[in-house]
């Protein structure tokens, strides 16, 4: 099994108030499959979909990925807290 695990803060202040996390799971191939994304896309593994990342298309990349997954949940607590607002223009995927 192997995770992409990213951490990210929202910093208010010089206060930092909220982490979000987020995860993939996966595992890692020892060759490479897929033609698109750069580094390690290729070798791996979503558990989910059973694609590397280099075998998805940007929108299922974004659905799977755990930047993508962090930075939603920071958008939209923003959202509800009134320090962000909505502009249609980030990349759902959907």
């Amino acid at each position: 099994m192997a995770y992409l695990i990213i951490i990210c803060t929202k910093i208010n202040g010089g206060i930092c108030w909220k982490f979000f996390e987020g995860i993939c799971q996966g595992s890692i191939l020892s060759e490479r499959r897929g033609s698109s994304g750069f580094g390690y896309d290729p070798v791996f593994v979503d558990i989910a979909s059973g694609k590397t990342l280099a075998e998805m298309s940007l929108a299922e990349k974004n659905r799977t990925s755990h930047r993508y997954r962090a930075l939603i949940e920071m958008r939209e607590l923003m959202l509800r807290l009134g320090l962000a607002r909505e502009t249609g223009s980030h990349a759902t995927g959907r």
